[in-house]
C-alpha cells in the first residue's frame, strides 16, 4: 500500500489531452503539475519534485525526446514515459535504451494503462 502521493509532471502542447490526462491522474490520486512545452517543464523543474514525468514527443519547440534527455542527466531519479502518435523504431529505441525511458506510450492510449504503469515503475 502506497503512503506518498506520486508526483508526476504531464508535459503535451495538446491541451485536451494534457487536461484530461491531469484530471484522470488527479482522480487517482496524484499529485499533478503540467506544462504546455519542454521549455515551460524546465522552468517547473526547478523549483518541484516529480517521481514521473509523462511527455508527448512531437510538441512545438523542443520534442519529448530532447526533453525528456535532459532530465535523464539533471534528474535521473525522476521515471521518465512517453506519449507519441508516430514515432520511428529508431526513435523508440533511443528513447528507451539511450535515454532511459521506462516506457513509450502509442497514442492513443489510455489513461487507466498510463497510470497503472507509472505507479509500478514508482513504487517498484
Amino acid at each position: 500500500m502506497r503512503t506518498k502521493t506520486i508526483r508526476v509532471l504531464i508535459v503535451d502542447d495538446d491541451s485536451k489531452i494534457r487536461t484530461s490526462l491531469t484530471r484522470d491522474f488527479e482522480d487517482a490520486g496524484f499529485g499533478v503539475t503540467s506544462a504546455v512545452s519542454a521549455a515551460e517543464a524546465k522552468v517547473i523543474l526547478k523549483t518541484e519534485e516529480f517521481d514521473a514525468i509523462l511527455c508527448d514527443n512531437q510538441m512545438t519547440g523542443a520534442t519529448g525526446t530532447l526533453l525528456l534527455a535532459d532530465i535523464s542527466k539533471s534528474f535521473p531519479e525522476i521515471k521518465r514515459f512517453m506519449l507519441s502518435g508516430n514515432i520511428s523504431a529508431t526513435q523508440t529505441f533511443l528513447v528507451e535504451k539511450e535515454i532511459g525511458v521506462s516506457q513509450l506510450f502509442e497514442k492513443p492510449c489510455s489513461s487507466k494503462t498510463i497510470i497503472e504503469a507509472i505507479t509500478k515503475a514508482v513504487d517498484c
